[in-house]
């Protein structure tokens, strides 16, 4: 290129920066070209990004899953939202032992408490026997099992002597404070000792807990629940098998 013509040319470009008119096209095209690059590389990146965050939820789900899986399978533990299932092999009143597992097929009704329990034991029991009895549900097939949280005291003898008063579909349940304990922990069951004016006794859940016939607590009652209540669960209970 000839001086001469750069000159001229130069000329003619520093024209059209100072005519606002000219220049105004160049800058839209030129804004545009640009917004349009910016755009594509901000997508590029915030797609990649969404697949990286998308990736790390599923890794982090997996692992969750994983942990949740072998705590459970591994440690027994089960979630707050599966039936809760009597687990026990205890001995009983009458010498035999009685095994959670093979009472399934049919429903019954499971209690905790102690022998030398003043009150609540023992009108819970008759309560519960009235119920039965009203409901219609045939008291010599729908078994009432007492489990004993005191078992250092209550042998199966002193149990024996505890429950007969209360009908034959009654059967007291003992053993070892560790086999005790396990079976209340089956079912979320509270109980500690206790010494009120230096006499030892024993706090403990009053619930009665009503058993499917598949071997789930499918509902529980208690003396202070109106009767219509209780009365609704036990007959469906004793008609269907479970709630």
């Amino acid at each position: 290129m000839r001086l001469d013509a750069f000159f001229d040319q130069s000329t003619i470009i520093r024209g059209a920066q100072s005519d606002d008119e000219g220049l105004r096209p160049c800058r839209a095209r030129v804004c545009r070209s640009w917004g349009s690059k910016m755009r594509t590389a901000f997508m590029k990146m915030l797609h990649s990004r969404v697949i990286r965050l998308t990736l790390a939820a599923l890794v982090v789900q997996a692992l969750v899953a994983t942990i949740f899986v072998e705590a459970t399978f591994d440690r027994g533990t089960a979630s707050p939202n599966a039936p809760l299932r009597p687990n026990f092999r205890l001995q009983s009143s009458e010498g035999s032992i009685v095994d959670s597992h093979l009472l399934r097929g049919r429903p019954y009704l499971l209690f905790f408490g102690f022998a030398n329990c003043p009150a609540i034991c023992p009108t819970t029991l008759m309560e519960t026997q009235a119920l039965l009895r009203e409901a219609g549900a045939a008291t010599h097939t729908f078994p009432i099992y007492f489990v004993s949280v005191d078992p250092a005291r209550d042998t199966p003898e002193a149990l024996r002597d505890f429950v007969r008063g209360f009908g034959d579909n009654v059967l007291g349940l003992t053993g070892s404070d560790e086999d005790v304990a396990a079976a209340a922990k089956s079912v979320r069951v509270y109980f500690s000792k206790s010494t009120n004016a230096s006499v030892e006794s024993l706090d403990h859940s009053a619930l009665v807990y009503l058993v499917s016939s598949g071997g789930e607590v499918v509902s529980t009652f208690s003396v202070d629940e109106p009767k219509a209540s209780a009365l609704y669960k036990i007959r469906t209970l004793s008609v269907f098998g479970r709630l």
